[in-house]
Order: structure tokens, then C-alpha cells, then sequence
């Protein structure tokens, strides 16, 4: 699956944050372990989004929840994950059992898998900081979006 930035992500979350804190690009960029010159591009508007993982690495930096930096509205599970500033892989590692397989995750993420298993739900919402109903919610959005992208096909 090819890698994308965290959706939902805010720049100008991030970009008051660090303004906020009276640090300059290069400041945060340090403390991130980040080049300067990316750090302005998840700045600016229409520009990179960072990674659920690396959002988490900026969040905690500035002493905020990866949340913090992404739209209250956006849905699906994807947005669960960077919302917990995870990766898919940190994602299956954090999960108490070894049920879940990433393959599989990644297929439910992108909404592919029609039916979540409660057991799963659960698992996740454990993960994410959620409740099971928030997760089945996501998953549905998905869902969704995935049968509305194989009509238009």
C-alpha cells in the first residue's frame, strides 16, 4: 500500500502550535529530528502531509496529542490511527493478540473489508484511545467511500 500523509492533517494546526511555543521552523524541526525545509512543507497549506507516525513525533515534541493537528471532522479509520500517531505496523504491533495479521488491517483501513469483527473493534479501539462504536463508525465511513470509488470505476 503505498504510504500517504496523515488524513485530516491541519498545517496551520501545526504551524500555531510551534508559534505558539515561539519556536522558530528550525527549532521544532530539531527537536523533531526533521530537516527544516520539510518542516515548512507540512506548514503549508496544499503542501506534504507528515505521516500518522511522524505527526506523532511532531505532537509529542511540542507536548500535544497527535489529535490536536487533525480535523475533528475527517472520518474513517485512518484518521483513528493518525489521530494515536501511528503507523499500520505500530498499529498491529500495539494490538494484545496476533489475530489481526497487517495485511488485513490494511484492507479494513481502506474500507476493501466489509465486515469488522466486534472482537476487532475492540482490539483497535484500544489501540486508537476509542470506543468500539467509534471504530465501527470508521470502518463503515470506509466501507462507503470504498463501494462508492468501485461504482464510479
Amino acid at each position: 500500500m503505498a504510504k500517504v500523509g496523515a488524513v485530516g492533517y491541519v498545517p496551520q494546526a501545526l504551524q500555531a502550535a510551534r508559534e505558539k511555543k515561539g519556536w522558530t521552523k528550525a527549532d521544532l524541526a530539531r527537536r523533531a529530528g526533521l530537516k527544516r525545509q520539510m518542516l515548512t512543507s507540512y506548514e503549508m497549506p496544499g503542501g506534504a502531509s507528515p505521516s500518522a507516525e511522524r505527526l506523532g513525533i511532531l505532537a509529542a515534541a511540542l507536548g500535544r496529542s497527535p489529535a490536536d493537528f487533525i480535523d475533528p471532522k475527517a472520518q474513517g479509520m485512518a484518521v483513528l490511527r493518525a489521530r494515536a500517531g501511528l503507523s499500520q505496523r505500530d498499529v498491529i504491533a500495539k494490538l494484545p493478540t496476533d489475530d489481526l495479521k497487517l495485511t488485513t488491517y490494511q484492507s479494513i483501513e481502506c474500507g476493501r473489508v466489509r465486515r469488522l469483527r466486534h472482537s476487532d473493534a475492540t482490539a483497535l479501539a484500544g489501540v486508537f484511545g476509542a470506543t468500539p462504536e467509534d471504530v465501527q463508525a470508521a470502518h463503515a465511513y470506509d466501507v462507503e467511500q470504498w463501494a462508492a470509488r468501485e461504482l464510479d470505476d
